[in-house]
């Protein structure tokens, strides 16, 4: 049940799926999986750090993750272990088949869904002997198997808060085994990353001006590269990973994962990872360091929001989270002496550039209340930092379209959490011109940016892709954002309100 789409049996009507075989298990969408699996460690410690690695590993590169997550495959990697199986099922059968150990043989170099394996050796006409459950023979079966975490894109974008999920599945873990910190994050196998048939378009092709009655406003109705305007050089490396012998997965997902140029998939350990989801979302904020951009085209889990991404929209809560992930880092960086932090060459790169952004930005005060409140537009410094953080962004995502270089700069964990204090300021900055904005005195959810100048990007440089508005445009200048009005807030605040005064 938690594996499925919102672990809800009742909810048919939306998307519902089960796969019809043995042991089934989803699909499901990325954060509803992500979400229902954060107390199994308490439930059963031995599911261990599974839940981080699964999730930890189907996190890109770009910080966004694939939509469906379905059912794990496993695949039998060396002829011993098929052999071994083999073997030990011939020897529990007895008088068997003279063929069937072939057939099993076969089924088993290829790889496999655990319930789509019943199926297969049913249609192949391999039985097992009448005194082996089908539990005993898997058991035979996992023991000589690697299983693979596998995904799907499955959309025409990236969800804002699908990664909000991702530390609570680390404090999970640590809830139940506090003394194996240092060993999860620094010390554990290392992880893949996900790659998949999309890009996030820089703000060149996304911004485009589109007539809204008598007059032109922009607008950021296409995000994404995918489908048949998905770039060459991204095609031609999933193609490459997609054909690749020991590549596992199938139509209905598989584990792709982000290769360097020599073919060998680029792993990173937890720490790594953790630290580049946190700075990626950093690297997301909008203009007045309040809420994480909807850069790609899709708001969060708030479906009434999904015409906000075109809006140029922001929200709070992931800015919120993301500021929880830098914090624990920053901290957790800091105890451990003697360690290393390694990190891609090309998103080395961008987290000097963003520090060097931060050092000149911090370098002169930030404005106060009055002064932010009678601006009419973003003020300068504010819109300086974000087009150099973007930019280094952008100069990043294109660096990863295809393979990666392989190479792997080392930062100490100490200069790492050198540049999240950075962060961590700039985060706070911004909480607090989230309430400067709102005059109910809670914190606004979600807001969205106008445009207030902007010119024309170069025609040579227009996204080469359908668009409902073909002129592409470069931002110099945002209005000051809109905050959108508060309904659950204020709903929940009048409740509590009214809970509160009858108790009392």
């Amino acid at each position: 049940t938690f594996s499925r789409i919102h672990g809800d049996l009742e909810r048919d009507y939306n998307n519902f799926n089960i796969d019809v075989s043995y042991y089934s298990q989803g699909p499901g969408n990325f954060r509803d999986v992500n979400q229902n699996r954060r107390v199994d460690v308490s439930q059963e410690p031995r599911v261990g750090d599974f839940n981080v690695r699964t999730f930890m590993s189907l996190m890109q590169m770009d910080g966004y993750n694939p939509l469906t997550v379905p059912t794990p495959m496993f695949h039998i990697t060396t002829q011993d272990g098929i052999n071994r199986v083999v073997s030990k099922v011939a020897y529990y059968t007895g008088a068997v088949n003279a063929t069937a150990p072939a057939r099993l043989e076969e089924l088993l170099s290829k790889p496999f869904r655990v319930g789509q394996l019943f199926d297969d050796m049913k249609a192949r006409n391999i039985f097992l002997p009448p005194k082996m459950e089908k539990q005993a023979f898997l058991n035979i079966v996992v023991d000589e198997a690697e299983q693979f975490p596998v995904a799907l894109y499955a959309q025409n974008g990236f969800w804002a808060d699908h990664w909000t999920y991702d530390q609570d599945l680390l404090d999970n873990f640590l809830s139940v085994y506090p003394d194996k910190e240092e060993w999860i994050l620094f010390d554990s196998d290392p992880l893949p990353s996900y790659v998949s048939p999309s890009v996030v378009l820089p703000r060149a092709q996304r911004y485009s001006v589109v007539p809204v009655g008598d007059d032109k406003v922009v607008r950021q109705y296409k995000s994404v590269a995918d489908g048949t305007s998905l770039p060459d050089k991204r095609m031609k490396l999933l193609n490459t990973i997609w054909s690749q012998p020991n590549y596992v997965g199938d139509e209905q997902g598989g584990a792709a994962w982000h290769p360097d140029e020599n073919g060998n998939t680029v792993l990173l350990p937890l720490v790594s990872k953790l630290s580049m989801l946190g700075i990626l979302k950093f690297a997301t904020l909008d203009p007045l360091g309040m809420g994480v951009e909807m850069e790609g085209g899709k708001p969060g889990w708030n479906d009434a929001m999904n015409g906000l991404p075109g809006l140029i929209g922001s929200g709070t809560p992931e800015s919120y989270e993301a500021l929880r992930l830098i914090t624990y880092m920053s901290k957790t960086l800091r105890k451990m002496d003697g360690k290393h932090v390694p990190f891609t060459r090309e998103f080395s790169e961008m987290l000097k550039a963003i520090d060097d952004a931060l050092d000149k930005y911090l370098a002169k005060p930030s404005l106060d209340k009055d002064e932010l409140m009678a601006s009419e537009t973003v003020p300068a410094a504010d819109f300086k930092l974000w087009d150099a953080v973007n930019e280094a962004k952008e100069v990043y995502r294109g660096s990863i379209v295809g393979a990666m270089s392989g190479d792997k700069k080392t930062w100490t964990p100490e200069d790492v959490a050198d540049v999240m204090d950075k962060m961590i300021t700039r985060f706070k900055e911004g909480q607090e011109r989230i309430l400067w904005l709102s005059d109910t005195g809670i914190a606004g959810t979600y807001f969205y940016f106008e445009v207030d100048e902007y010119h024309e990007v170069p025609v040579e440089k227009q996204a080469p892709i359908p668009s409902v508005a073909p002129v592409n445009v470069i931002v110099t200048r945002f209005k000051m954002p809109q905050v959108l009005p508060l309904f659950l807030e204020l709903l929940r605040a009048k409740l509590y309100d009214e809970f509160f005064t009858e108790i009392k």
